[in-house]
């Protein structure tokens, strides 16, 4: 069983920019819980649940969103990225690890994701390590992942007749 919780208070500003003209804070608070059961002499199982609160800045301070109008043709203005304050994130994860004598290990991990942007992630991991003999082994690894955007992400964003910028805007390079 491990139990383990942080805490982070951070101060996001910009390069060779004074922080009287930029400077923001972040509050991170983390929480983690997980158990580890040996099922058998070749076979451990592990369960972990992760806990992330962020109260702050958290827009990247170097990232611009281009505008576009309703015809889709893009804007000349390029505001900053603004997100929400407030994030919630949860992560539940699973692995097994099992020897296979000779052959080496084998090791299966899943994650899922979800956050109070409405983000959801999952993620799995599945790894065979054989031993070269001394201090040598190779493994072979696979990983798939798949995520959802957040609530407010938009491949656009559109400014329709002069109006009002959108509350949230977020330009997700990946």
């Amino acid at each position: 069983l491990r139990v383990a919780a942080t805490g982070l208070h951070d101060r996001v500003g910009r390069t060779g920019t004074p922080s009287d003209v930029f400077s923001r804070t972040l509050d991170t608070g983390s929480l983690d819980a997980s158990v580890a059961q040996n099922l058998d002499a070749d076979t451990v199982v592990r369960a972990t649940y992760s806990l992330v609160l962020q109260d702050g800045y958290q827009a990247k301070p170097y990232r611009y969103v281009p505008m576009f109008d309703a015809s889709g043709a893009r804007l000349g203005e390029r505001p900053p990225e603004v997100v929400p304050g407030w994030r919630t994130r949860h992560a539940f994860a699973l692995r097994a690890l099992r020897w296979l004598g000779g052959v080496g290990s084998l090791r299966g991990d899943y994650r899922y994701y979800v956050d109070s942007w409405s983000m959801q992630a999952h993620t799995l991991d599945v790894a065979l390590a054989m031993p070269l003999g001394g201090a040598w082994r190779v493994t072979v690894d696979s990983r798939l992942h798949y995520q959802t955007s957040v609530s407010f992400w938009a491949r656009e964003y559109v400014i329709a007749d002069g109006g009002p910028l959108p509350r949230y805007r977020s330009l997700d390079r990946e």
